[in-house]
């Protein structure tokens, strides 16, 4: 092929996809394409229900927003895409109203989980959508569902990843953390308390992943994530919050047996309110056993 030839060639297919990527309405019917391709890979109904619906809302908006669009003309004539969507958006609610029918005559864990897990999808809040899926994924791994559990507390961070702004981010991926240690998948706690942006937040949750650790027997592991914990601790900018962090992590390292690093913490603190309260904590710890 000539030279000019390849290059005009490029510059119309140049042209062609620029013109695509600014017409609106074949955005939203690629968007709608790809939320059904991803439902009809889910792995179950309930995972699918809510990618449908957004997926038949992209199509609705292309009528109701871009009407004298081609692709209008085409959905309102009758369109394969949306077509598919129909199908399988009618067969998804079908198999959720057999569900919750079946749910509600012999209530069992499984299939509240499963309603749950149709309803989750439809929060719009990502903060209160992360929160719901962190109560599924606790119930899941109270059920020894916990391959499942674990897919829903990874749905449950990905969600918390979005919420705005950082302390309630922070809020959610450590509400996360302390679930999944609760769940028993510690370094997935781990991986998701070391995560967290602001020291003030991550430097708890450092320390309750340090406590699960030595609770599970991995005094190692527990030692090690206790000196993440305090060298995080003294990242704080506020004086206060940071003695307030030293303390916890104080009385964390006690109940954990390691009595000689909490005394050597509370030692560290300046502040003598700090320090007096860091020890008494330590005092009422051993007092106890």
């Amino acid at each position: 092929m000539h030279p000019r030839v390849i290059v005009l060639a490029s510059a119309l297919l140049m042209f062609a996809a620029s013109a695509s990527a600014r017409d609106p309405a074949e955005a939203l019917y690629g968007e709608a394409k790809a939320l059904l391709e991803r439902a009809e890979a889910a792995e179950s109904p309930p995972s699918a229900l809510p990618l449908l619906e957004q997926a038949r809302a992209q199509l609705l908006k292309i009528v109701a927003q871009h009407p004298k669009s081609a692709i209008a003309a085409r959905l309102l004539l009758g369109d394969p895409l949306e077509e598919r969507v129909t199908t399988a958006l009618a067969a998804a609610r079908a198999a959720q109203a057999r569900a919750r029918e079946a749910c509600l005559q012999r209530p069992t864990a499984a299939c509240l989980i499963e309603l749950a897990l149709y309803r989750v999808g439809a929060i719009e809040d990502a903060k209160e959508r992360a929160e719901a899926l962190r109560a599924i994924a606790e119930a899941q791994a109270k059920a020894e569902q916990v391959g499942a559990a674990a897919r829903t507390f990874e749905a449950a961070l990905a969600t918390a990843r979005a919420i705005e702004p950082v302390l309630l981010r922070a809020w959610g991926l450590s509400d996360i953390a302390e679930a999944q240690a609760k769940a028993g998948a510690i370094e997935a706690a781990l991986t998701t308390a070391r995560a967290i942006e602001d020291a003030e937040q991550r430097a708890p949750a450092l320390r309750r992943m340090a406590a699960a650790q030595a609770k599970a027997g991995q005094f190692e592991a527990a030692a090690r994530t206790f000196g993440a914990a305090l060298e995080t601790a003294w990242a704080i900018a506020d004086p206060n919050e940071r003695a307030s962090a030293l303390i916890e992590i104080a009385e964390a390292q006690a109940k954990a047996g390691r009595v000689e690093a909490a005394l050597a913490t509370a030692g560290e603190i300046a502040e003598p309110a700090g320090a007096t309260r860091a020890y008494a904590r330590i005092a009422v710890v051993l007092a106890a056993r």
